[in-house]
């Protein structure tokens, strides 16, 4: 006698049952490294056992996905706050560059999930990575450390050294550093001499996790700030996308009216009633 078909859910449904967007399920799926009962496609989604969703569904994940969609919603209610307070976005930056700095302390803090961790580390270098596209990065220098255990972001034995990268910005005067493990910062960079003001101390990871200086508050609105920049210089981007589109079309409609224009003048005919 065969066993029963196994109970499938497409990965929509899966992200229903837990009651969040797929997004956040999607995210789970890659931060635990779920393995799907039934791989996807082009044209179909990704089938998952109905025990595992449910599973999920009860546990610590799924409050968890729960409360971060509900965070997410609760942070874009504060953008119109944001939009009144700052006219430009980029005068933001300074205030949301002092707001990371908090980022590192809540990341290391113990109760960190790995949900909350990577999606923490995530929102950290597409802020780093903004900086350096607005070409506010002043020293960008590589360091070689042997980590402890306990400083490692992968929580992995750490024997050999991991190199990181030095960010120092300059924000309307006022200096930020962090670093990055080279491996994390997938944009295209390009190192700097050491500036020329003496000899710096060998830089080395503190050890264990930092204390937390922000209320859980406080943090929700730094970090509401930081997502609102991004947020703000997508949109512009999208805009000058758009605008640039135009100009193309407009651009390749001028060049056609021109060679419908000279290809009547050549065959000795009259203008064309272009207003139509």
């Amino acid at each position: 006698m065969s066993d029963a078909a196994p109970d499938l859910v497409p990965t929509p449904e899966a992200a229903a049952m837990i009651g969040v967007p797929e997004a956040e399920f999607t995210n789970l799926v890659d931060v635990l490294s779920l393995k799907a009962a039934r791989p996807g496609s082009t044209t179909t989604p990704r089938m998952w056992d109905r025990a595992l969703i449910e599973q999920l569904r009860d546990g610590p994940e799924g409050h968890e996905l729960r409360e971060a969609a509900a965070r997410k919603t609760r942070i874009k209610d504060a953008f119109s706050e944001l939009e009144a307070r700052y006219a430009a976005w980029r005068s933001a930056l300074k205030d949301a560059a002092a707001a990371m700095f908090q980022f590192n302390r809540w990341i290391k803090h113990a109760t960190a999930s790995r949900l909350r961790t990577r999606e923490l580390y995530d929102l950290k270098n597409q802020f780093i990575e903004l900086l350096y596209a607005l070409g506010l990065c002043k020293e960008l220098l590589l360091h070689a450390v042997v980590l402890a255990d306990e400083d490692d972001e992968d929580g992995e034995p750490t024997t050999q050294a991991r190199e990181y990268l030095c960010f120092l910005f300059d924000i309307d005067g006022q200096e930020f550093e962090w670093h990055q493990p080279r491996r994390s910062v997938v944009f295209e960079y390009a190192l700097t001499a050491p500036a020329d003001d003496g000899p710096r101390p060998e830089w080395k990871p503190r050890g264990g996790p930092k204390k937390v200086t922000l209320t859980p508050e406080e943090f929700f609105q730094a970090e509401a700030l930081i997502r609102f920049v991004l947020k703000k210089r997508k949109d512009e981007k999208e805009a000058e996308r758009r605008a640039a589109g135009q100009a193309r079309r407009e651009q390749m409609r001028a060049e056609g009216l021109a060679r419908q224009a000279e290809l009547r003048r050549q065959r000795g005919e009259g203008p064309e009633d272009t207003t139509r």
